[in-house]
C-alpha cells in the first residue's frame, strides 16, 4: 500500500445537514502511517419546531487508489459509521437544540471531601447495601413526566418522618429515577440517619432514606439538575452515580 492515496467520502444520515467541514485528501506513505480525519455536520432539528428527538450518524467511505491499486485485496470503497448522535429540542430546562452520543452512559460524581459530604456518604452506603447506580453496575433511569418523581419522594420520605433541625430527608435512588421508592417496600436507613421508622442493616433491592444537612441536600440536588441538563437526559435515559474520596 506504500504510496497509495486514501480519499474520504462523508455523508450524514437521518436529519442532518451535509458535512460542513471535511479533511483533505491524504497520501499513505508507509504501512505504519497513522491517518486522521474528521468531519462536522449539523442537525436539522430546530428550536421552536415540532418537539422531538432524532438520531444521526456519519457514514465514511474510504477509497484506496494509487500506484498499484490491484494489490489491495478488499473493495475499492470501505464504508463505516460513526457512533449515533441523538439530537433533541425537548430537554427539560433547555430551549435550544443539542446533541449527545447516544450510546454513552454519563456519570455524575459526588466526593466525600466535597461540598456535599453527607449526601455523598448516604449514596455510598446505599450503593454498598445493594442499591443500583454505581459505575460498572446497573445504572439508574431518568424520569420526569407524570407524578412518578413525587410518588418516589413521598414513598421514601413521607411527612410523618420528623426532620431534625437543619436537616432534610434524602432518598436514594433519586426521586427523579425510575428505580425510586414508589415501587418498593424494602426500605432501609443507617444508624446516624435519624429515621427510626426504617430498619438498619437491610441489603438488596429497595431504597434508602437518611436525614442529612438540608443545604447539602438542596445543593446536591441542584448539581443533579445541572447534570441532567448538560447531558440532555430524557425520559428513559440511563446514568450512573460515582462516589469518590
Amino acid at each position: 500500500m506504500a504510496g497509495a492515496t486514501v480519499t474520504q467520502h462523508v455523508t450524514c444520515q437521518d436529519t442532518c445537514a451535509f458535512p460542513i467541514a471535511t479533511a483533505p485528501l491524504t497520501k499513505l506513505v508507509t504501512p505504519s502511517t497513522i491517518l486522521e480525519a474528521e468531519a462536522s455536520y449539523k442537525t436539522t432539528l430546530t428550536a421552536g419546531g415540532t418537539r422531538g428527538t432524532t438520531f444521526t450518524t456519519t457514514k465514511w467511505g474510504i477509497e484506496f487508489g494509487g500506484p498499484n491499486p490491484s494489490a489491495i485485496n478488499w473493495d475499492d470503497v470501505y464504508n463505516m459509521f460513526s457512533p449515533w448522535a441523538r439530537c433533541d429540542n425537548m430537554t427539560p430546562g433547555i430551549t435550544s437544540v443539542g446533541c449527545v452520543v447516544w450510546a454513552s452512559v454519563p456519570t455524575i460524581g459526588y466526593a466525600l471531601s466535597g461540598p456535599y459530604p453527607e449526601l455523598a456518604s448516604h449514596i455510598q452506603r446505599a450503593q454498598q447495601s445493594g442499591l443500583p447506580g454505581a459505575p460498572g453496575g446497573t445504572p439508574l433511569t431518568r424520569i420526569f413526566t407524570g407524578d412518578d418523581s413525587q410518588d418516589n419522594r413521598t414513598a421514601a420520605c413521607p411527612g410523618s418522618f420528623t426532620r431534625p433541625s437543619g436537616k432534610s430527608c434524602d432518598e436514594y435512588p433519586f426521586a427523579s429515577s425510575d428505580e425510586g421508592a414508589r415501587n418498593s417496600s424494602n426500605g432501609r436507613t443507617f444508624a446516624d440517619c435519624s429515621i427510626p421508622q426504617l430498619p438498619i442493616g437491610i441489603t438488596g433491592p429497595g431504597f434508602s432514606a437518611c436525614m442529612i444537612n438540608a443545604q447539602q441536600n438542596s445543593g446536591g440536588g441542584s448539581v443533579l439538575g445541572g447534570f441532567y441538563r448538560t447531558n440532555r437526559l430524557l425520559q428513559g435515559d440511563k446514568f450512573n452515580v460515582s462516589i469518590t474520596a
